[in-house]
């Protein structure tokens, strides 16, 4: 049994220290050995950390962070503490790099230069109120403008097919017309349509539902925009239908089933042919 001095065995210490001792020789004799640990001087170069930040964002793979319809909701508060931090210097590694201590995790955050954000925002009314102007110095704003040219025809037969881009270019017309270009609807609903059955199920689930809210439920102003085929005035006595003694011609407009139509229906959308009820 070893000497203790202060409770400790010097025995076991000693014996620990031989142990790294010939750890210590072994090793280095064994790197000696090797032919490719030898590091030449003109090699080794200076390293500028101020260069870091410009070389991770340079090679680091880049991150997009899409927020759909971002000016429906309040937009201070999506961003919260990070709306310090969205602009590119104050980002990790910027002269003017911001971090803030999450709340719950009590843990340091902030945003890397690899990510971008991008925030969709609705372009139809009463889609939000105005963007605060904060947002607006952090942003960069793109109008994403309809693009009909990239629908392809819907080919019915040999001798007829829907022309998307027309169809959608007249649509899009009356709706400028009367209601103002906030209203435009957007190619993105006619993308990879290649039958009419398709068609048929995007006009009856999403076209004219938003051409009825963007008119209120008045059915005249959407027989305007899409015409008869889609919309038909129907006229009939009031003493028909009201128990009063008055025969004046009552009129009222009526949806047609979209899934009953046929294809020139929507042809006639954008054709001479169109004769909606002004």
């Amino acid at each position: 049994m070893g000497h203790n001095i202060g409770k400790v065995n010097t025995h076991i210490y000693w014996s620990v220290f031989q142990e790294l001792k010939r750890f210590q020789e072994n090793e280095y004799q064994k790197y000696q050995s090797e032919e490719n640990v030898s590091i030449e001087k003109d090699v080794a170069v200076d390293f500028d950390i101020r260069k870091l930040n410009s070389i991770i964002h340079a090679y680091a793979k880049r991150h997009v962070l899409i927020i759909k319809s971002a000016n429906q909701g309040d937009i201070l508060s999506i961003f919260g503490d990070m709306m310090a931090m969205l602009e590119v210097d104050a980002r990790e590694g910027g002269v003017d790099a911001t971090s803030v201590i999450l709340p719950f995790s009590k843990t340091y955050f902030s945003i890397p230069p690899n990510l971008h954000i991008i925030c969709l925002l609705d372009n139809e009314p009463n889609a939000g109120v105005q963007l605060d102007p904060i947002l607006l110095s952090k942003f960069s704003f793109v109008d994403i403008n309809v693009k009909p040219h990239l629908l392809e025809p819907i080919q019915i037969d040999e001798d007829r097919s829907i022309d998307m881009a027309a169809m959608l270019t007249m649509i899009n017309k009356r709706l400028s017309i009367l209601l103002g270009a906030q209203y435009l609807l957007g190619h993105g609903y006619f993308m990879r349509i290649y039958e009419l059955e398709q068609l048929k199920l995007i006009f009856q689930t999403q076209i004219i539902p938003i051409l009825k809210t963007y008119f209120e439920g008045d059915l005249k102003m959407v027989n305007i925009v899409l015409g008869n085929a889609f919309v038909t005035k129907q006229q009939l006595s009031n003493g028909d239908i009201f128990p009063v003694d008055d025969d004046s011609p009552l009129t009222y407009f009526e949806l047609i089933d979209v899934y009953s139509l046929e294809a020139d229906a929507f042809i006639s959308i954008y054709s001479k042919q169109n004769s909606g009820d002004l």
